[in-house]
């Protein structure tokens, strides 16, 4: 059962109206309310609670349920229109604290594109002083340019007139250096050709008679027998029958550029001047003939001698300076260690090489070791361009077996005052 109405009074509380009640209700204590469980005197009826006409259990407040209902409505209602008054009072406060934010951010950025705009009027006003001064330079300058259009002709004219004369002057050199390098050439020519001739040969065996009825075999074992020699205990041929042979003037050096016969003669025999042995007249010539038929040291010597004197007189014509001093004398005698005489040849072969070098010839294909036949190469027109004054080719090197072949025997032996690198001096 409901005993609260909406409105929050009670509603039912089954109170009997009649004269029963009110004397009932006059004795004893009084009767129990059903909505606060306490004793109570006195009752209000259903019209009085629905109407909201009582007051408060206790006495000392003295307002109506109907006045405050009605005061709280009314504060219900006060405080949902100072609510709304809040919120629109914090709306427009939001807005206008949004709106400073924006105005000072665009306060700032006018501030910024001020100073921008500053520093542009800087730059500007620069760039016009700069355009003032070059527009006065381009000014003066266009002052001064009809001034120098003559000394520009002038000037012009000489570059040409001296262009000109560079390109006769270069073709007069080129001109001379040909007539040079066939100067050269012609020397050169006529040194080989009268003074130091160079022929190639091929050793033959000697006939003998076979009338006797001799034999074959016998014939060759004594033409064996006259050709060998006990040298440094063992039998050596005396010459190589049947091999190229390089000629010089008159001696002969063995076409593989083996010249050990050299040091196996010079052990065993007195050491001799090659220089005195030729003699003056055709006794001279028999007495050489004789020697060198006997020590084939001598014709080595002798050979090795006309090389290199070959080689200092054509380096002199050529103005070539040499890596290794080259003495006439070096080879003039017997009295060479092995030693000191693989030096020498190498240093001989080392300058003829070097020559060939000068000259335009490949050395990948001359043979270190072999001294006139590089000789030989050097005047064929084929092989080199004698008397060329153009630089060196750097990409026509020897072979790391013809370099080793070549360098082995370069330090070798004792260095003597004639032995030293880099001679410049004229043939006497």
């Amino acid at each position: 059962m409901d005993l609260i109405s909406e409105g929050g009074a009670p509603e039912n509380f089954h109170i009997s109206f009649g004269n029963e009640d009110d004397d009932s209700n006059l004795s004893g204590s009084g009767q129990r309310c059903p909505l606060c469980c306490y004793s109570r005197r006195h009752f209000h009826c259903k019209s009085c609670i629905r109407n909201g006409d009582f007051l408060h259990s206790s006495h000392h407040l003295l307002e109506r349920f109907s006045e405050k209902q009605l005061r709280y409505k009314n504060l219900k209602t006060a405080h949902a229109t100072l609510e709304n008054k809040c919120v629109q009072m914090l709306t427009r406060r939001r807005l206008a604290c949004q709106l400073r934010a924006e105005i000072k951010q665009k306060a700032e950025n006018i501030q910024n594109i001020r100073k921008l705009m500053e520093l542009r009027r800087g730059n500007v006003a620069r760039l016009l002083d700069l355009k003032k001064e070059l527009h006065e330079s381009n000014r003066s300058l266009r002052i001064k340019l009809p001034q120098c259009d003559k000394k520009v002709r002038i000037i012009g004219d000489y570059v040409l007139s001296k262009l000109d004369e560079s390109e006769r002057r270069r073709e007069c050199l080129t001109e001379l250096q040909e007539k040079l390098r066939q100067l050269k050439r012609d020397h050169v020519d006529k040194l080989v050709k009268f003074i130091f001739p160079i022929s190639q040969a091929i050793s033959n065996r000697s006939s003998f008679s076979s009338s006797d009825g001799e034999s074959k075999n016998t014939i060759n074992e004594i033409s064996e027998a006259t050709r060998t020699a006990y040298v440094r205990g063992k039998w050596i041929l005396q010459d190589s029958f049947g091999e190229i042979q390089h000629i010089i003037v008159a001696p002969a050096l063995p076409g593989n550029g083996n010249y050990s016969a050299y040091n196996d003669w010079a052990t065993v025999t007195p050491a001799t001047d090659v220089s005195v042995v030729g003699g003056a007249g055709k006794a001279g010539e028999d007495a050489s003939k004789n020697v060198a038929s006997r020590n084939p040291a001598h014709t080595i010597a002798a050979a090795l001698t006309y090389t290199s004197q070959l080689v200092q007189i054509m380096c002199f014509y050529l103005d070539i300076r040499l890596p290794y001093k080259l003495a006439y004398s070096d080879f003039c005698t017997t009295a060479l260690s092995e030693a000191q005489f693989n030096r020498k040849v190498a240093r001989l072969n080392a300058n003829i090489l070097y020559l060939c070098y000068t000259q335009g010839c490949r050395l990948n294909e001359l043979r270190p070791t072999h001294t006139l036949e590089n000789l030989q190469k050097l005047m064929n027109p084929t092989h080199a361009n004698l008397g060329r004054l153009a630089p060196m080719d750097r990409n026509f090197c020897l072979n790391e077996l013809a370099d080793s072949a070549l360098t082995q025997h370069l330090g070798a032996g004792e260095d003597s005052d004639s032995d030293g690198k880099t001679s410049n001096n004229p043939p006497k």
